[in-house]
């Protein structure tokens, strides 16, 4: 419940940078990770209803073993099943809002980055549809996902489940962690702004860490020594702290407010040129800590430039969202 509250404070600081500083509606990026937080807060509900019926304490396992009574264990495994909703919705939405950013972020003309984030997101799709059907149909009919005796699903099927839907979560993960470091090398800005963005964007290794203690907590310890206090610990972080570094990203407008002397007033500037043999020089007036490339080259090609820089949206230095490319081609 701390990380769910650190999580709604973030959203609301979202919130009010893009509706009350920069007068913007909100875009799908924002309205996934509202969702994303109810979800989790859906998650964790769970909790309260483990807590009234006594088995969320220490030195319950995860197996359940200490449950006597067999309409209370049934009761049990049924919202145990149920969870996996709430909890794929959650790391899901997470993801999706993360790509959402990336989709304003990746410039559309650097086709192989663009057809790369189209992979990633066909693939984030295509996982959490695995995971929800497996969920509801790797045991069928329903029922056998909490019945007890002969008509019980099968712990292999459950393990199979939980493994599957598990290396889907971590490797799209892994993708969505390694996209935007395509194209921040090419960021042209100062030193201490390109370190402040890889900062921001590499906290995802915190969200990659957890999401593997996780696996490795459930999958090398047996399963009567693990206690259910632990597995659903990791579970709501894996959870929560996806919510948070989701939000990271769209707060960085405020760093540059706390550190305007660093920045400076941001404006953006787009300059596009061709030159057919001879020498060309663009003159930029640029405002803000940019470099800039002004002469082009002679050769006797014509080439074409393109200069992206940061900028603040409507000329407001709160802007939120990242838009780059630097590119020099020659065209025959």
């Amino acid at each position: 419940w701390v990380f769910l509250g650190i999580a709604l404070l973030m959203i609301i600081a979202r919130l009010y940078l893009r509706l009350k500083i920069n007068q913007e509606q909100l875009i799908p990026s924002d309205w996934f990770i509202i969702l994303a937080w109810f979800a989790s807060m859906s998650n964790a509900s769970f909790d309260i209803v483990f807590m009234h019926l006594g088995i969320l304490k220490p030195e319950m396992d995860a197996t359940l073993s200490l449950v006597e009574d067999l309409d209370v264990l049934q009761t049990v495994l049924r919202y145990f099943w149920a969870t996996n909703f709430p909890f794929y919705a959650t790391i899901y939405l997470c993801k999706a809002s993360v790509l959402a950013f990336y989709l304003d972020l990746f410039p559309r003309h650097v086709h192989l980055h663009r057809t790369l984030l189209y992979v990633v997101i066909g693939y984030s799709v295509a996982g959490f549809a695995i995971s929800i059907c497996m969920t509801l149909f790797l045991c069928f009919p329903v029922e056998r996902q909490w019945s007890i005796g002969a008509r019980m699903c099968p712990p292999k099927a459950t393990h199979t489940n939980f493994q599957v839907g598990w290396a889907l979560h971590f490797s799209s993960d892994i993708f969505i962690f390694l996209l935007p470091f395509l194209i921040l090398r090419k960021l042209q800005v100062k030193r201490l702004v390109k370190l402040s963005v890889y900062c921001i964007f590499g906290l995802g290794v915190i969200n990659i860490t957890i999401c593997f203690t996780r696996f490795v907590t459930i999958e090398l310890s047996h399963p009567k020594g693990v206690p259910l206090t632990l597995v659903s610990l990791w579970y709501l972080l894996d959870g929560n702290i996806g919510v948070i570094i989701a939000c990271l990203p769209s707060l960085r407008p405020y760093l540059r407010r706390i550190h305007s002397g660093t920045y400076g007033s941001q404006s953006g500037m787009y300059k596009h040129g061709t030159t057919s043999g001879g020498r060309m020089t663009a003159h930029v007036a640029a405002t803000g800590n940019f470099d800039r490339i002004e002469d082009m080259p002679k050769d006797g090609h014509i080439h074409a430039r393109t200069e992206v820089t940061l900028h603040a949206r409507s000329g407001n230095e709160t802007g939120s969202d990242i838009e780059l490319v630097s590119v020099v081609s020659p065209k025959i």
